[in-house]
């Protein structure tokens, strides 16, 4: 996208709208340093703001709140969560005084998910459970059921397995009743890393091959990482090393490229599962499957991921 848009006047604002728009897409898309870099282009500097608004009109504090969320949930995906975190508390204080709830719940979402990669459970509880209510005050089933997804990572984190479980059931059936197969593979996935610390692995290695193969589908190379990581959990918790180093390490190559690091809760988690099958192949074995597997293009790892073990 090469078009240049200014950031007064009317061409920012419409390029505000464009990045407020389209930040989904780049984050689908795996382009997500492109999206960040427009939003740094196109956003008001602080001292730009009441000049800004001026010239835009009333409008211009929810454009800008939603502009800020755009920017924020970028930078989180991007690894970067101390500008993730400024931009989202921001954008919900843009939100509330522009009166702009959703802004606001959507703000929220992303600033639990931040305060549980960091291992903050309290304050992810609080602001997820203020973004819950206030979806569903606007009765908003889709965001319900990813403000849902989240609670349930809480919940996990607090090896509380049977609510966690209850969460991502819930947003499982939301996802299947409206047709979105984002919600239906994230969901196939965090149940499946609910069956994996229970024990059943043969149903973890199911539920994550069917969420895998749906973000195939949809093209979406960060949560095919995702996917990749949560197979090598399952592989490395049933003894198969080479199938987790494998697998791994075509993730962590993905994860590379895109830009979007592995949280550090996350990765601590895929460690653990990966631990014992690391150890009983031995770290020379362990490195070279890492290094075959991070030579695998995307479609050779997520055709080794989605064939069955026998």
């Amino acid at each position: 996208m090469k078009t240049v848009i200014g950031i007064n006047g009317a061409g920012g604002r419409m390029g505000q709208r464009l990045v407020a728009a389209a930040y989904r897409f780049w984050m689908v898309r795996g382009h997500l340093r492109e999206g960040h870099a427009w939003f740094e282009r196109l956003v008001p500097k602080k001292e730009q703001q009441s000049t800004e608004s001026a010239m835009l009109g009333a409008g211009s504090g929810r454009i800008r709140a939603r502009v800020l969320l755009a920017g924020g949930v970028l930078a989180l995906y991007l690894g970067d969560t101390i500008a993730a975190q400024t931009w989202l508390a921001e954008s919900a204080a843009q939100g509330r005084a522009a009166g702009d709830l959703k802004t606001v719940a959507n703000a929220l979402n992303s600033l639990g998910a931040i305060a549980t990669q960091q291992g903050d459970l309290s304050p992810s509880q609080g602001f997820l459970e203020e973004s819950l209510a206030l979806m569903h005050a606007l009765g908003e089933r889709r965001d319900i059921a990813i403000v849902l997804t989240n609670l349930g990572v809480v919940h996990y984190s607090q090896a509380d397995l049977d609510q966690a479980a209850n969460d991502f059931a819930q947003a499982l059936a939301v996802g299947r009743e409206i047709g979105d197969r984002d919600l239906i593979a994230t969901n196939l996935a965090n149940l499946a890393g609910v069956a994996l610390q229970q024990g059943a692995i043969v149903q973890s290695e199911a539920l994550g091959r069917e969420a895998l193969a749906l973000y195939w589908e949809l093209g979406d190379p960060r949560r095919c990482a995702v996917g990749l990581e949560g197979l090598a959990s399952s592989a490395g918790r049933a003894g198969q090393g080479i199938r987790a180093a494998r697998l791994f390490g075509a993730a962590t190559t993905l994860r590379e490229a895109l830009g979007a690091p592995l949280p550090p809760n996350e990765r601590a988690d895929v460690v653990q599962m990966v631990a014992a099958a690391r150890a009983a192949l031995g770290e020379e074995h362990w490195a070279a499957a890492f290094i075959a597997g991070q030579d695998l293009s995307l479609a050779e790892a997520i055709a080794e991921a989605l064939a069955e073990n026998t």
